[in-house]
């Protein structure tokens, strides 16, 4: 669905609103932030002035679509979020005219600082490589998996992986790469 159209350098916005994509994860980063696609596995990085637009969006839940890009930073931002399927248009239509949208008087950064500063700001890797185990029924000359086997000697057990894979996702890690040696030669 065209939410926009080009008009003299500019774009011009259907009525509706906009909202943050369900299948988007964001975390805080030292340039702006990390979108991270759960559906798809893409990872984008955004600056600052994106970072906080999409922060608010998910605060608020919704914002109006005319109201937000009369804001000069916003209206640049929103057709790249929209064409990178970040945020969604909601078409105004009988089901939504009732419920109420924010519109805005100032821009989202001024609105943003009681949902900014609750963020956490741990940073980490985006996606991490698991080893399960070395145990391997090949024999490849140049694997790595071998010579670790007598400096560590022993694998972990299902409850400190499940803990460890635990503590990966609450701190903001997107994506996790099971190995070994075979994993599927763990008998759990």
């Amino acid at each position: 669905m065209k939410v926009y159209r080009a008009h003299q350098g500019n774009f011009i916005l259907k009525e509706g609103n906009v909202r943050l994509s369900d299948r988007i994860k964001i975390r805080e980063e030292y340039f702006g932030g990390i979108v991270f696609n759960t559906e798809t596995g893409d990872i984008t990085e955004v600056d600052h002035e994106a970072y906080q637009l999409l922060i608010w969006l998910r605060g608020i839940g919704a914002a109006d679509i005319r109201s937000l890009s009369r804001h000069k930073g916003e209206r640049a931002i929103i057709p790249v979020l929209l064409r990178g399927n970040i945020i969604e248009y909601i078409p105004k239509t009988s089901n939504t005219s009732g419920k109420q949208y924010m519109r805005l008087d100032r821009p989202p950064r001024d609105y943003l600082k009681p949902y900014y500063y609750k963020l956490q700001t741990l940073s980490a890797p985006e996606t991490v490589h698991l080893a399960v185990t070395y145990k391997c029924s090949g024999a490849c000359p140049d694997c790595y998996t071998r010579r670790y086997i007598s400096s560590t000697g022993y694998e972990l057990n299902t409850e400190d992986l499940q803990m460890i894979i635990n503590k990966l996702a609450d701190n903001g890690v997107f994506q996790l790469a099971i190995g070994g040696g075979e994993p599927f030669l763990r008998l759990d």
